[in-house]
This record gives structure tokens, C-alpha cells and sequence, in this order.
């Protein structure tokens, strides 16, 4: 339903919003994602932009790779600064081709090529690629699983081979070396995941006007007889 008649940005992927904690929702879902049982939807949810319906789909608190060595598994304590790269299999990409074009990412930048740069140009994830594919300071428990054992393998610098997840192929960079947490980084991420959603939420307001304010004029070429 959501491909046939949405609106919203994520309308041809089923309007999946992906994996988001509390801090990473927009805040009209904040009182009502809490409330609902999975598979259940909500009450239609004005807002600005329009009306939403929200389904919950799955929750999961802090994810642990399933099978993987302990010794694998990154510190709770610790949080990583990343970069990625995300690519989504389309309508007109399969599952491989996807994959097929992750990996030629992956030969260019084990040839030199920069990538932040790369991340600008090719990540569909438009959150993160127009800053290069900067994920900031992130905790393992905010990461899809698959990207753990990655993240006790990587050197500062160093980036993985492509890593399938729920959201398509992913190649991560580690920037710097991993720090403990603490309170004031906590605190630094709250502000800046509240920034992020409020500048989520107005480009969608803009983007909503802008649609609703378009003027469209089609001009059919005139025919030889001059109809």
C-alpha cells in the first residue's frame, strides 16, 4: 500500500523507515511508536506535512551477532566513529547486482580513491553521504550486527569488504580509534540526534510545499496542418 500511495521519500522501499531508536524518530512517531505491538498500525498522525500511518515492525534492544566469537564482539563501553558506504537493491536491481556493485566500490577504494569522496558520490544513504558517509561517534548497540565482527577486525583507516544487513550492502571505514563512552559524549549525540530529526522533519515540510506549490505546463507540438 505504501508503494501505491505514499508520499513520503521511503514510499518505494514500502515506506521502511529501517532501524531507528527513540532519538532517531521523527518526534510525531516518539509518543506513538512506544505504544504499538509489532505488526500493529496507528491511528492516522497529523502533521505539517500531512497525515501519516505508522506500522511497528520488529523491536530489538542492543543487537549481539548471532554465532559470532565473543571475542569478536566490540566493547559496550566503547563507541566507533564511522564512515559507510550503503547501496539498496532497487526495482531494477537484484540482490547480486547490488552486491556486484558494492564490490567495484570496494576495488576502487582499495586502489586510492578517497572515501569520503566516494561516499559523496554513490551512498544512498542521503543522511550520511552528503557529509561523506560520517556516521559520527556510535555505539555497537545502535549498528545492525552483521557490522561487529567488522568492527573488531578494522584499524583506524581501514574499511571493510562489503557487509550485507536489512538495508542493503554496506562498506564501513573506521576513522579513529575507538574511546570509552561517557556521559558528555551521550549528551553530544542526544543534541545532535535531536538536530538531525528536527532538519529531517523540515526538509520533508519543504519538500511537501514545494510539491503542492509546483506548476506544471505541457505544451504539445503543433501538427503540420496547424492543429
Amino acid at each position: 500500500m505504501a508503494v501505491a500511495v505514499s508520499a513520503g521519500q521511503q514510499a518505494l522501499e514500502g515506506g521502511d523507515l529501517g532501524w531507528r531508536t527513540v532519538e532517531q524518530l521523527p518526534s510525531l512517531f516518539v509518543e506513538v511508536a512506544p505504544r504499538l505491538q509489532p505488526g500493529q498500525v496507528s491511528e492516522p498522525i497529523r502533521s505539517p506535512s500531512g497525515f501519516h500511518l505508522v506500522k511497528l515492525l520488529e523491536v530489538r534492544n542492543a543487537p549481539a551477532a548471532v554465532d559470532t566469537p565473543v571475542a569478536a564482539v566490540p566493547a559496550a563501553d566503547q563507541v566507533y566513529h564511522l564512515r559507510h558506504i550503503l547501496l539498496k537493491a532497487g526495482a531494477a536491481d537484484s540482490d547480486t547486482a547490488t552486491q556486484q556493485r558494492a564490490q567495484q566500490l570496494y576495488d576502487r577504494l582499495q586502489r586510492g580513491e578517497n572515501f569520503a569522496a566516494l561516499a559523496r558520490a554513490q551512498s544512498e544513504d542521503t543522511l550520511s553521504a552528503a557529509a561523506g558517509g560520517d556516521l559520527g561517534w556510535i555505539s555497537p548497540a545502535r549498528l545492525p550486527p552483521e557490522f561487529q565482527p567488522e568492527l573488531s577486525r578494522l584499524k583506524p583507516g581501514e574499511f571493510s569488504r562489503p557487509v550485507k544487513t536489512s538495508y542493503g550492502w554496506h562498506i564501513v571505514q573506521l576513522v579513529e580509534p575507538p574511546k570509552k563512552d561517557t556521559e558528555e559524549d551521550r549528551r553530544v549525540r542526544i543534541r545532535e540526534a535531536l538536530f538531525k530529526r528536527r532538519i529531517e522533519e523540515e526538509w520533508n515540510t519543504w519538500l511537501r510545499r514545494l510539491r503542492d506549490e509546483a506548476y506544471v505546463e505541457i505544451r504539445l507540438p503543433k501538427t503540420t496542418t496547424g492543429r
